[in-house]
């Protein structure tokens, strides 16, 4: 008869819930065990990355894991969801600290763990969704850079040119030359070459 064990655990220190069902049977010279495990609420912290110095400083994370034994053969499966995860590095590098910033952005991602053949030597393979994540918030980061680049020129452009507009320089901050493009301010200029002609 085959083997049935059962643990139930709430309210630990780092975990909510935590449950196992396993079945071991090794009957008629077979060994064919399997175990389920099922964890809410698991307060993850201080996970090293090995990239960047980065450091998974905590994170809420429920896991639900499948593991198969068959002889010598082993089939694996688990998934993890992080929640409210937080991020640091330890480096001083410009790379670092964009990927912390980048990474601020991200609430949460997906893990998915997979392990199928010979149980010294399986074929094991990672997926998660935290590089595509990652992409869209390195996208936001480089588009707020580039904005930012863009106000600054307009800023510098602008007191260069009242700097030395003389004469004009009213008539020039009436273009308000740091908020939007030329097109915008075709009437304005308009306007401005109509005072001019009349005067």
């Amino acid at each position: 008869k085959a083997t049935h064990v059962s643990v139930l655990g709430r309210d630990m220190p780092a975990i909510k819930q935590l449950k196992i069902n396993a079945v071991l049977d090794h009957r008629n010279n077979t060994n064919k065990d399997s175990v389920d495990m099922d964890i809410k609420q698991w307060q993850l912290k201080g996970l090293e990355l090995g990239l960047a110095g980065l450091k998974l400083n905590k994170s809420d994370v429920n896991v639900q894991a499948n593991v198969e034994l068959n002889n010598n053969q082993i089939a694996a499966t688990g998934y993890s969801q992080f929640h409210q995860a937080k991020f640091s590095s330890k480096d001083k590098t410009v790379l670092a600290k964009e990927m912390v910033l980048a990474l601020a952005k991200i609430d949460g991602f997906t893990l998915d763990a997979r392990a199928n053949g010979e149980l010294t030597d399986p074929t094991v393979s990672i997926k998660s969704d935290l590089d595509n994540k990652l992409k869209s918030a390195f996208n936001d980061r480089l588009n707020q850079k580039q904005k930012e680049l863009e106000r600054k020129l307009k800023d510098k452009l602008a007191d260069k040119l009242l700097a030395y507009s003389g004469d004009y320089k009213d008539q020039l901050k009436q273009l308000n030359l740091t908020q939007g493009s030329l097109g915008d301010k075709s009437d304005t200029v308009k306007d401005l070459l109509g005072t001019k002609m009349s005067d």
